[in-house]
């Protein structure tokens, strides 16, 4: 009886598990190295904890200044939603920053896409 208990008790662990996505650090900087914006790559560092973005955040790049602060704002356009709603947002570009913000958006597409499952 114990020995059934048991692997019922993993059964359910496992299947409690099932399609969650583990907390993880996506670094963006080698597998967006393609994805360029205005001077070059942007790349992107995004953080999932209990299933949802908690934070995107810029990593060094080559934009200017200017530009990149004007796109910023799109970081946190990500925070808090769960990863399955997180990948299917449509994030609109800064205009004045076009190719700055799609450069980010792809860089966080990217990352949630590398997420399994």
């Amino acid at each position: 009886m114990k020995k059934i208990l048991l692997i019922l008790a993993a059964a359910i662990a496992v299947a409690a598990c099932a399609g969650k996505v583990p907390d993880q650090v996506i670094d963006t900087s080698e597998m967006g190295k393609d994805i360029i914006g205005y001077k070059g790559p942007v790349p992107v560092q995004v953080t999932i904890k209990d299933g949802k973005v908690e934070s995107v955040v810029a990593l060094e790049n080559q934009e200017t200044p200017k530009f990149f602060d004007r796109a910023a704002p799109i970081l946190h356009s990500w925070d808090g939603l769960k990863v399955s709603k997180a990948r299917d947002l449509q994030v609109d570009a800064v205009s004045g920053a076009t190719y700055t913000s799609n450069a980010i958006i792809a860089n966080v597409h990217l990352a949630l896409d590398s997420l399994q499952p």
